[in-house]
């Protein structure tokens, strides 16, 4: 039996992070919301993989705090004979209060299936 789903990450950086450092802590940090990044390849692609995540910046206001990254993925087209690779810019929102955040757990949209226009 399947318990709750995960709905948002919450987690807490110590205190003694000095306000100019909570940028370079979250970025550092990737691991406390990992979770909450789309982290998936190309969406027409099902088999395409995910090579590197990387923030890039973090915005951090009073309340708020936005984490930009970018997301590497590949992918093979046998029937084609192509490989291919590439760079998606990417972001999330979440909310500070004080040291705490919180973000969304992403959900992956569902795809369409030929069968939902029937």
């Amino acid at each position: 039996m399947k318990g709750p789903a995960l709905s948002e990450i919450i987690f807490t950086i110590p205190e003694s992070t000095p306000g100019l450092e909570i940028s370079k802590y979250l970025q550092d940090n990737v691991d406390c919301y990992l979770l909450a990044l789309d982290r998936t390849g190309d969406f027409y692609d099902r088999k395409s993989q995910v090579d590197q995540i990387e923030v890039t910046q973090v915005e951090v206001t009073q309340d708020r705090v936005t984490i930009h990254y970018t997301v590497e993925y590949s992918g093979f087209r046998p029937c084609q004979d192509l490989r291919y690779a590439e760079v998606a810019q990417r972001k999330i929102h979440g909310r500070r209060n004080g040291y705490e955040f919180r973000f969304d757990v992403f959900q992956a949209q569902e795809r369409r299936s030929t069968c939902d226009e029937l």
